[in-house]
Order: C-alpha cells, then structure tokens, then sequence
C-alpha cells in the first residue's frame, strides 16, 4: 500500500468520520430540536472560537435574540435567557450541581465555596460563611466604617491627582479601593492591604498586572496545555511579565498572610474572615487545613475585587455621560440627615432611591455575573418546552435576561427613571429579571457588601467631585464594551474619567434646590417641599412679572386722570413702607452675593429685578393712591397673591442650611409686604375730594371688600338701626347711573345699521364689553373649581387606603387645605361671577327702558304702534332680563361638557363614545 493510498484512506475515514458527526448531531442526537446555529450542534468549537475572540457573552445574546429563550450554544451545552427557566435552575429548590468548568478555579489543589459541585455539600460550606456576609452584618457601623475610611482615602487621592491632571483611569483605582476593602473584610486592619494610600506597595503591582490576567484565562479554561506551553515560552522570552506573574504573585501574597497571621495570632482580629475560618470546624469535627482557608481567602479575593472594581467603573461612566442623574443623586445626598460629622448616615445612603436606580440601571446594562455560571441537568426534563437529556450543561446569559424589550422598554438605553416610575406591577416583573449577582441559593455571597462598597464611593465622589468624558482620551463606547471574560473585563482596560472639583455652593445642601423640581427628593422633608428654584421661577418671578406688565397700561390711565384723593397720612405710610421693603430686598442682594452663601441660580437675578420692579410698583401706587377713588385692584390682587405663594418659599428658606442669616431678613421682608397689603386695601372714601365724595361704597371699595360683599355691611347696618328711603339709601355706582343716561350708548346705536335683527344685541355688546367680559374670569374659576372636587375626592379615597408613613400627617394637612381652598374659591367665584352677571343685566336694562322711553317721545301722536312701545318696557325687557341671567352658562356649559367627557374617559376610557355619540344624536 503506498503513501498516497494510505493518506487518501485516512482522508477518508476522517471525512466519514466529520459526515457521521454531522448526521447525528443535526439528525439524531437528542439536542436535534434545540434550537441553535447548525455549527453549535457538531462542534463545541464554534463556541471555543468566540470565546477565544472574548466574544462569547455578545454572541450567545445575539443568538438568543435570534432563535429564542433555549439556545445550543455546544453539544451538550445550552443557554436560557428565560427569568423562569433561571429560577428553575438557580433556585433553591433546584438541584442543578455545578459543571467540571468549575475545575479551573482550584487554588492550593483545594476546591473552595465557589468551586464546589454538589449542592448538598455546598449549602453545608455556606452556612459557615453566609452569616459574615449577609446585609444583618454587613450593613453595621463596624463593617461600613472601614469602607467609609477606605473612600476618604480615595478621595484624597483624587483630590492630590487632580491637582497635576483632571483626567484619572478610574478602573485602575477602583480596583485598589475594593482590593483595600475585601482585604481589610477578610484579613483584618492588621494584615489588609493598603494600595489606596501606597503608591509603592507590592500589590499595585499585582493589579496593574491582574487585568491582563482576566483576558489570558480564557486561553487556559479552553486549552489548558497550550497556555502553559505559551506561560514557559513568553517567560523565558520576557523576565517576569506581569500578566503571567500576577496571579502567581497574588497567591503567594496571600499564603504569606495566612502564614503570618498562624504565627502571629495577635494579627487575627476578630471580625475577619480569616478569624472565623480559623475557629470553625469541619463536619467531622477537625480544623480546616491551612491550604483550604487560603484557597478559600483567595476564592473570595478574586470574587470580591475585580467585580465591584468593574461595577464601579461603569457606574462612574455612565454617571459621567448623563450629568443629569449626577445632580438628582447630589441633590438627594444633599437632603439627606447628617450626623455629627457632616456626613449622612450609612443607612440613608443605602437606601437613596435615585442612587439605587442607576446602580440598578447600570448592572443592568453592564451585569458582572455574565459568565459561565454552567449547571449540570440532573434528569432528563423539559425547560420552555425543550427536553434536556440528563448531564446537559446548562447555563443562562444575564445580558439577554437583562435586556428583554418586553420587560424594559428601550433595553439598550440608560434610563434610571424606569426603577423610579415603574408601578408595582411594572417594577416587580424588572426585579424578576434583575440578576446582576447571579440567582437562588448559589447568588454571590458578597452581594450586601458589594453594594454597600459602590453605593458609598459613588456617592463620596459625588459629593466632592463633577464628572465629564474626556474626549481627548481614549476612552470610547467600544474601549468600554464588555469583554466575555469570567469578570466581563473592559476591552481597553482602562477608563478615563474627567474630575471637576465643586465649588463651595454646589457641595452645599442648598444644591438640591437648585432644580426646578418642582418637589424635592424624598430625603429631604420627605419630599413634603418644593425645590427654591422652582417657588423663584413660578410662585415669584412669574406672578411679579405679570403685575409689572399689567400695570404699564394701568399707569398710562392714571397719567390722564385729574388728582381724586389728597396726599394724607395713608401716602405716607405707603411710601416709607415700600421704601423699607425695596432696602430689605437690597440686604437680601448683599447676603445671597457671597459665594459662599447658598442660593440657586435664579436667585440674585430675581433679588435685582425685585428692586427694580419695587420701585416701579412703588410709583404706580403713588398715582393709584392719588388718582384713583378705589384702592387699586392690580395691586392688591398681586400682594394677596404673592403672600400665599411666598408663605412656601419662607418654609423652604428656613430649612437650607447656610440660610441662618439670610431667613431672618426675607421673614422681615415678607411681614413688610403683609404691611404694604393691608395698607392697599384701605378705603380712601374720608381722603376723597369734595367733588368725589358722594362715591358709592362699592365704587370705593377694594377688590377684596366687592368679592366679599363687605362694602354692604354698611348699608345693612343702617337698615338694622334706621328705616331705610330713598334718602338714606346710598349713592349708586357712577356707571349704573350712566345708563340711565347713555348718551355714547345713543350715539353708537344712531349709526347702527338698523335693518339688522341683530343690531341692538350688537350694540349692546360692543358698548358694555367689558361689563359683560368682567364675569367670565369668575366663571372658568368656578369650573376649575367644581372639578377639582372629583380629583380631591378621589386622592383622599386613595390616602386613606395607603399605609402610615412619614408624610402621612402633612399629606392630612394638606388635604385639609386643599378642600378649604375648592371650596372657599368655589362659593367667592360663584357670589363674584353672579354679582357681575346682574350688574351688566342692571346696565342693560336702565339703557334698554331710556331707549325704548326716548322713541317712544319721539312716536307721533298718531301713530298706532305706541302700544307695542309700552309692551316692550313691561314684558319683553323681563324676558331679556331672565336670559341675560344665563348669559355666561352659553359657554360654560359647552366647557362643563368637555371637562365631562374627559373626566369619564379617564374612568371609562373608550367606553364613553356609545353615550356620547347617542346624547349628541339625540
């Protein structure tokens, strides 16, 4: 037999050999119907080359979006990216033990907590370590302290770095800070490392060298021999290269801590890992052996470190990327209690809402536990409808899980606001398919401490520093894509960050304020506030904007008018009061000026344009005061209007720290304007001229006298001591007697086109507009009010089926006050809306009865139709009357019916057209 014979038959018996592998595998294995890439179904190899390439979690999430929850990713290997499936497979009623993979992570030739396969033998080891970890322990002042410490540090250091450059690897130094942390858990003070504060110690240079480590693994977990043969020859050829050496170095450091700590008991503090260890016994009852409790120290080394390293980093890059999110977490640290440091409590950190959300978001995006976390199927079952034969390898892919469009909307985007907006539903379905730490009974021990590690560096930074991209760096989208390692590694291995340090008013509480809000975090009076910037912006600036404006053509009016009032002792006292109020505003400008002094944006430009609108409002008082027999309607309206809306801002300047000199004079200032309100309303009937002394009561009365109908007291009392005549009745109001004499009124109905049947409506209307338009304010107030009822009604239904809380009192009160003031504004706009329908009845019909009397003198004493004149002046001018009584319903109702519709759909969404289309075509 001849070579070329011998080859051509091993050719053969290979390609047999591929043909046969392929038949069974696409047509008779009993992984035939698991749906998968055809390549996955004949070789472990096309999973073996992703992996190679550290694509392997991208591409095991690209075919789950491709083929479905249950995906072959090898022969004998699946992936699920199903919330239940992984429940069934993780959870504690599970009994998937671990797969032979887990054999890479064997230390000291012993096989530690997270390298154990068998889930009774497991839940045995946890129960002598989950109670250090569990959130009873960690989230205690003695545990929390030293990370707090650990973050001081860190921040001192960023503060001498930033100094030289505003660009920092953050990866880097996360990394030396949770090094710092799990060391100091598991060691104790004595033996823990210090890499934070050590630029020379020997472990930077372990983890400077442990990225690379991350990426080299994936090498031996699938070729074990070829990266050792790759280990000697890059060895001989390179002395000592830190990606190779790292974890060598990194295991005899933590031997030499064993050892040091076995002959010197004094450095086992009591607390650590390493003590407890120490003293706990096997099942049989012996001590555990030195190579298992480092194996075991060293499990929780790599466990602890490169995760929360990771998790930080991109939490810090996505913060840096969405200022936003860093000022509402600022805000809502800011608000937060303090304690005799200046720092908020531990517990209140934890628990900050909006710091919670984009940790959440951020894990969700960027989950760490994304590796092979592989189970072994002990029966033959069926998972989502796919039967797995026993010793099936099956795994889930977290980032598929994580990122399921019909669980979170937009899955690819950074949207922190879903964990904050979510309804109950909503969000227990997201935390459902939220496994950032793995599930069930074999989740990551450390959970509570890694959290507690992110949450209180991130929120240390953000209260000292502002972060930015850098874009002259080399930190891009892709630099950041997760690598498929065991850690999911950044593919630069580095990310720079731009720090800002904050001045001395951002880092102040009163930041929290400088947000439009319009409510302020839940941690800050418990949310029961509106932010400063907010009640400048809205309850301020606009109401003092609109009164400014109102009262330009107000001024020009006044100017025309001849003197009414003389100057007195009210003018004065107007004057000096305005004139103290504009100085107080002037001492507010001084104070908030400071740099220091704590204050928003918005708040020295409204200070400035409260003065100068002081001192306009001030000049168009003094012509009010002397040219107008009324007090002025604008004015007392907008000093009414602004003491209400200023009652908030004076609670909310009282609570900001650094306002102890600034809320005295602004409470000052807002009891002057209390002054210069009641000093407004005064009648001015004693100060009048002679020749306007016979003013009515209601022509000289205030705005708020009219809508309370105080100017009748007078009128009623003399009634109740007198008989009332005509004689003693008092003087009507100047425009009712004009209509008796409607000499304009006359003329423009002389040039009326009479031909017109509507010639004198129009007449009418044109002439007393603005009578008739008096009530139509009043009248869309008592709609807004006559809805706010069902809304009030429905919100106190809702508070009293909520469950005490914090806010629960205030939230009382405010409903108390909520239903005063419908209620209240309901029963003025109604009286004012109705006094001002009659009023323009009373004028319509004094003209109407001088028309229809002034043709009738002019009839001829022949004519024949003088009859219907006189029936016109009985019964038809009551018939105009009584409609005119409705005359503000013509709209109001068509407004009432809209409001209705929508109220109803709300109720009964797109029920409500059947009833709708039948009342209309009815």
């Amino acid at each position: 037999m001849t070579l070329y014979v011998r080859l051509g038959f091993l050719c053969a018996l290979v390609l047999s050999f591929i043909v046969g592998r392929v038949i069974y595998a696409l047509f008779l294995s009993p992984y035939k119907n698991v749906p998968g890439p055809k390549l996955c179904k004949v070789t472990r190899y096309w999973a073996v080359y992703h992996d190679l390439r550290l694509r392997r979690i991208d591409k095991i999430y690209e075919w789950h979006r491709k083929y479905g929850d249950v995906v072959l990713i090898a022969p004998g290997e699946v992936s699920v990216s199903n919330a239940a499936l992984t429940r069934e497979i993780y959870g504690s009623t599970g009994r998937h033990p671990k797969s032979n993979y887990f054999d890479n992570f064997l230390m000291y030739g012993q096989r530690p907590i997270f390298c154990i396969l068998d889930v009774k033998e497991h839940r045995q080891m946890v129960k002598r370590t989950f109670a250090f970890y569990q959130s009873t322990s960690v989230y205690k002042q003695t545990t929390l302290q030293p990370v707090w410490t650990n973050v001081r540090k860190f921040l001192d250091q960023l503060k001498t770095i930033t100094k030289v450059q505003s660009t920092v690897d953050v990866l880097l130094h996360c990394n030396f800070y949770s090094f710092d942390n799990i060391t100091r858990l598991v060691y104790g003070p004595e033996l823990c490392a210090r890499t934070i504060e050590d630029a020379g110690c020997e472990e930077r240079k372990i983890l400077e060298g442990w990225k690379e480590v991350e990426v080299w693994n994936n090498l031996s977990y699938n070729f074990p021999r070829l990266h050792s043969i790759i280990r000697a020859v890059v060895s001989r050829v390179k002395k000592d290269p830190a990606f190779l050496s790292a974890e060598e170095r990194l295991t005899e450091w933590n031997m030499a801590k064993i050892v040091s700590a076995r002959r010197d008991p004094d450095k086992m503090v009591a607390g650590s890992l390493l003590h407890q260890l120490s003293n706990n016994k096997t099942p049989d009852g012996g001590s555990f052996s030195i190579p298992w409790i480092a194996a075991e120290m060293l499990d929780n080394i790599h466990a602890a470190q490169s995760t929360v390293a990771l998790a930080l980093t991109y939490a810090l890059w996505n913060l840096a990327r969405h200022p936003e999110w860093q000022d509402r977490i600022r805000g809502e640290l800011l608000a937060l209690p303090v304690k005799e440091d200046g720092l908020p409590k531990f517990d209140d950190i934890m628990a900050a809402p909006v710091l919670d959300a984009c940790i959440r978001e951020c894990n969700r995006l960027y989950p760490q536990s994304s590796g092979r976390a592989e189970r072994v199927v002990p029966a033959t079952k069926a998972y989502g409808g796919i039967v797995l034969p026993t010793g099936t390898v099956v795994s889930t892919s977290t980032l598929a899980i994580h990122q399921r469009p019909e669980v979170f909307a937009d899955p690819h985007t950074y949207r922190p606001d879903r964990w904050l907006e979510a309804d109950e539903a909503t969000l227990r379905t997201m935390e459902s398919c939220y496994m950032p730490f793995g599930y069930g009974a074999r989740l990551c021990l450390g959970k509570a401490f890694a959290m507690a590690e992110i949450k209180l560096l991130t929120a240390g930074i953000l209260l000292e520093f502002g972060l930015c991209d850098d874009p002259q760096s080399v930190t891009t989208d892709r630099s950041m894509e997760q690598l498929g390692t065991q850690n999911a590694m950044v593919r630069g291995r580095r990310c720079d960050i731009k720090f800002r340090h904050l001045t001395e008013r951002e880092r102040s509480r009163a930041s929290i304020h400088d947000a439009f809000g319009p409510t302020v975090p839940y941690s800050c009076l418990n949310g029961f506030d509106f932010t400063l910037l907010f009640e400048e912006s809205i309850l301020t600036l606009l109401p003092l904007l609109l009164a400014v404006l109102i009262l330009i053509p107000r001024a020009v009016v006044l100017w025309k008018t001849a003197p009414k009032v003389k100057r007195s002792w009210l003018f004065a006292i107007k004057f000096v009061t305005f004139a103290i109020y504009i100085f107080l505003q002037i001492v507010l400008l001084a104070l908030v000026a400071d740099p220091s002094a704590p204050a928003t944006r918005l708040t020295l430009p409204l200070l400035i344009l409260t003065i100068v609108s002081s001192i306009w409002i001030l000049y168009v008082s003094c012509l009010e005061h002397v040219r107008s027999v009324r007090p002025s309607t604008i004015l007392c309206f907008y000093l009414g209007i602004s003491c209400l809306l200023d009652l908030a801002r004076a609670r909310t300047v009282f609570f900001i720290p650094g306002f102890h000199a600034v809320a005295p004079v602004y409470l000052a200032s807002y009891f002057v304007k209390l002054a210069l309100l009641a000093e407004e309303v005064i009648e001015k009937r004693r100060l009048l001229m002679p020749q306007w002394r016979e003013t009515s009561p209601e022509a000289a009365a205030s705005v708020y006298s009219r809508v309370l109908f105080v100017w009748l007291n007078g009128l009623f009392l003399r009634g109740y001591k007198t008989l009332l005549t005509v004689s003693t009745l008092t003087p009507l109001d100047q425009d009712i007697l004009d209509s008796s004499r409607p000499t304009k009124l006359l003329q423009r109905w002389g040039k009326a086109d009479k031909t017109r049947n509507t010639a004198l409506l129009w007449t009418f209307v044109c002439h007393y507009r603005w009578d008739l338009l008096a009530g139509v304010l009043p009248r869309l107030a008592y709609i807004g009010f006559t809805f706010a009822e069902p809304f009030l009604v429905q919100r106190v239904l809702d508070f009293t089926a909520e469950p005490e809380g914090p806010n629960t009192r205030n939230f009382a009160y405010g409903l108390i006050g909520a239903y005063a003031l419908v209620h209240v504004g309901k029963a003025l706009s109604l009286a004012f809306y109705e006094h001002m329908t009659y009023r323009a009845l009373t004028l319509f019909r004094g003209s109407l009865v001088t028309i229809i009397f002034d043709k009738t003198l002019r009839l001829s004493a022949s004519s024949v139709k003088d009859a219907e004149a006189i029936t016109l002046m009985s019964a038809d001018i009551d018939r105009i009357g009584l409609c005119m009584q409705v005359l503000h319903d013509v709209y109001a109702s068509l407004v009432e019916l809209l409001f209705s519709l929508w109220f109803l759909s709300r109720l009964l969404g797109i029920g409500v057209i059947p009833p709708t289309a039948f009342i209309v075509g009815k």
